[in-house]
C-alpha cells in the first residue's frame, strides 16, 4: 500500500473519532504489516486538529479554535436539525472547524445523514476503497435548474465515456429542470486511472461524487456497466437515490458472448492505438480502425457493407494527445484484465431498493433482460421493464429520442 493511501485511512480514523490505540490497530490490520506507530498517528491528529487536512504534507502542529466540545455536544443534542453552515455561525467559526469538533465529539450519524461533509470523498465505508478525481460534464437547464429536485447523475458503461450521452443529459435536464452530471468512471476519459476497478469500486465512486457535489439524493441513470454499479449505489444508500433506471443489464454477469466480444475489441484497439495514422480527422481514423476491428471478428468476410453496418454499433472513446495524435482515452491493460479474470467485474447482489426501479432494455441484445424479471424483482420489488424492439445494447445511441422522452415520462410521474 502507498503511502497516500497510509494517510488517507489515518485521516479517516481520524474523522470516525478513533483513539490513537484503535487508529493503530485499525490501520496496521488494513494493511497488514505493522507501519502505523503511536508517534506517527498521534502526529497526524495533531495536523488534523488543527484543521490542516493536506496528505501531502508531513504534520506541522495545530492552532486553537473557538469551540468547546462539551458546549457544541449539548447543542447537537438540543437540536440535530441545525446545519454544519448555521452552528458555524453560530460559534463564529468555519465550516470545517465545526466539521472537525463534529468528528471529534463523535457525532458520526449526523455528520453522515445531514451535513454530507468533505471528507465522505476521501473514504468509504470500506477502507480498502481509495478515491480518484473523476471527470464529469454538467448540464445545466436553460431555464435554470429547481434546488428543490434532485439531480441527475449518468454513468456510462464499460470501454465508453461520458461523450456516450451525447445530448441526452442536456435534454432530459431541461425537459425537468434537474441540473445533470454526466461522468467518467475510473479508468476512462478524463477520470484517473487506477488498479482498482470493479462494480463495487465504481458504485463507491459514485456516492463519493455525491458527497463531493453535497448531492443528497440523485436519479441514477447507468448503462451495462454503469447501470451495475448505479444499482449497487442504490442497494447500498437507498435514501440516496430518488429513482433509477438501468439501461441494457440484468443482474447477472454478463453473458460470455459479450465479454468476448468486448476483449477482441479492446485487444484490437490496444494493437492499433501506435499506428493510427496522423493527419486524419476523427471519422477517418474510426473507419480505419473499424475495417480493423471486423477483420479480427470475421477474417473470411470483409464486405464494405457490413463493414460500414459495424461502424455504427461501435462508439470510440478518442481524444488527442499533447502531441496532436488520437489516443483511446481507457485503461487498456487494467481492463483487460479485469474481463480475462471470471467474475472480477462484479460481484453478487446483497439486499434490495424499494424505491421507483426501471429496466430498459432491447429485443435484440445478448444481454436477455426480459429473462430475469423475476430475479431483478426480488432485489428490486417496484422494478418496471421498459422493452425497445429491436433494439442492441446501446439502445440509447440506437434510439435517443425514444429513450430521452422514456427517462423524461417517468420522472414526472
Amino acid at each position: 500500500m502507498e503511502i497516500s493511501e497510509i494517510r488517507v485511512l489515518m485521516k479517516y480514523e481520524f474523522y470516525r473519532g478513533a483513539t490513537i490505540r484503535q487508529a493503530i490497530a485499525s490501520i496496521n490490520s488494513v494493511i497488514g504489516i505493522q507501519v502505523a506507530t503511536n508517534a506517527t498517528v498521534a502526529r497526524w491528529c495533531k495536523k488534523f486538529r488543527s484543521e490542516d487536512f493536506d496528505l501531502s504534507n508531513e504534520p506541522r502542529g495545530r492552532s486553537k479554535t473557538q469551540v468547546n466540545n462539551v458546549v457544541l455536544k449539548a447543542t447537537v443534542e438540543a437540536n440535530s436539525n441545525q446545519s454544519a453552515r448555521e452552528l458555524s455561525l453560530m460559534y463564529n467559526v468555519s465550516k470545517q472547524t465545526i466539521l472537525t469538533h463534529l468528528a471529534q465529539i463523535g457525532n458520526n450519524s449526523y455528520l453522515t445523514h445531514m451535513l454530507f461533509w468533505n471528507f465522505a470523498r476521501l473514504v468509504s465505508r470500506s477502507t480498502r476503497y481509495v478515491p480518484v478525481k473523476l471527470g464529469c460534464k454538467v448540464f445545466e437547464p436553460m431555464t435554470s435548474s429547481d434546488p428543490s429536485l434532485s439531480p441527475l447523475i449518468f454513468v456510462h458503461g464499460l470501454t465508453f465515456t461520458k461523450e456516450h450521452w451525447d445530448e441526452i443529459p442536456e435534454i432530459i435536464a431541461d425537459a425537468t429542470r434537474r441540473k445533470a452530471y454526466a461522468l467518467d468512471t475510473r479508468n476512462h476519459g478524463d477520470s484517473d486511472w487506477s488498479n482498482e476497478f470493479d462494480a463495487d469500486i465504481i458504485m463507491e465512486d459514485i456516492l463519493c461524487f455525491m458527497n463531493d457535489f453535497q448531492i443528497p439524493k440523485a436519479i441514477l441513470v447507468g448503462h451495462s456497466f454503469g447501470g451495475i454499479a448505479s444499482y449497487k449505489a442504490a442497494i447500498k444508500e437507498p435514501e440516496r437515490v430518488e429513482m433509477l433506471f438501468v439501461e441494457e443489464m440484468n443482474l447477472r454477469y454478463p453473458p460470455q458472448e459479450a465479454i468476448d466480444l468486448t476483449l477482441i475489441i479492446l485487444k484490437t484497439w490496444k494493437q492499433l492505438e501506435k499506428s493510427i495514422p496522423t493527419g486524419l480527422n476523427k471519422e477517418d481514423i474510426e473507419n480505419f480502425i473499424t475495417e480493423r476491428v471486423y477483420r479480427n471478428l470475421r477474417p473470411h468476410n470483409t464486405s464494405k457493407k457490413d463493414i460500414a453496418k459495424m461502424r455504427k454499433d461501435i462508439f470510440y472513446p478518442l481524444r488527442k494527445n499533447s502531441s496532436g495524435r488520437f489516443v483511446f482515452s481507457i485503461n487498456f491493460d487494467v481492463i483487460i484484465e479485469k474481463l480475462e479474470r471470471e467474475g472480477a467485474l462484479a460481484s453478487d447482489i446483497k439486499g434490495s431498493y424499494d424505491g421507483p426501479a426501471y429496466f430498459i432494455h432491447g429485443t435484440r441484445s445478448l444481454y436477455q433482460v426480459a429473462k430475469d424479471k423475476n430475479h431483478i424483482r426480488r432485489h428490486f420489488p417496484r422494478a418496471e421493464f421498459i422493452e425497445f424492439e429491436g433494439a442492441k445494447h446501446e439502445l440509447h445511441r440506437q434510439f435517443p429520442g425514444k429513450f430521452t422522452t422514456t427517462i423524461i415520462k417517468y420522472i414526472r410521474q
